[in-house]
């Protein structure tokens, strides 16, 4: 899979994190944490929404290689299959300008949202920063069907490596 990277996103704000730089859409706020295993994530969430649109987590791993990117993607899809949520998980290596080794994985997810089921497409991209010292997982979600067009997919795509 090609994934075409976004330049800018006309009245986004760049947001940059851990060497990276995504842009948030209007309409969109960011908020970072510190995981327990020393991660950093950040979410990028629509003004009232229960879920988080666009999610990347960067982890800390000395020899963050192709191997570990896979075993990773693989940890990932695992995980999305465990509690049932996600379906039509679909695993192929990526090619995006600036990544120097990426996994893409495409799902449907039914997830709950104000106690109704609602049907969601998903994409998580599992990467490796240039001098092999962390793991990048990048998420985005929308409406099914509708991700390829959605601001969330728009907003991962600007994710580069800035500093």
């Amino acid at each position: 899979m090609v994934i075409e990277p976004v330049v800018a996103i006309d009245g986004a704000e760049r947001f940059e994190f851990a060497g990276l730089g995504i842009d948030v859409p209007a309409g969109m706020a960011a908020t970072t944490q510190t995981l327990n295993d020393g991660s950093t994530q950040v979410q990028l969430r629509e003004d009232g929404a229960a879920r988080a649109a666009v999610i990347v987590t960067v982890t800390p791993q000395v020899g963050a290689n192709s191997t570990i990117v896979d075993a990773t993607s693989d940890l990932t899809a695992i995980e999305l299959t465990k509690g049932g949520a996600a379906s039509g998980i679909v695993r192929s290596p990526a090619t995006w300008e600036g990544m120097p080794y990426a996994v893409v994985l495409t799902c449907d997810l039914a997830v709950e949202v104000d106690g109704a089921e609602v049907a969601k497409q998903a994409i998580v991209v599992t990467m490796s920063n240039p001098d092999e010292s962390q793991v990048i997982g990048a998420s985005a979600e929308a409406p099914a069907a509708g991700l390829e067009s959605s601001e969330a997919y728009a907003a991962l795509r600007t994710l580069r490596f800035d500093g």
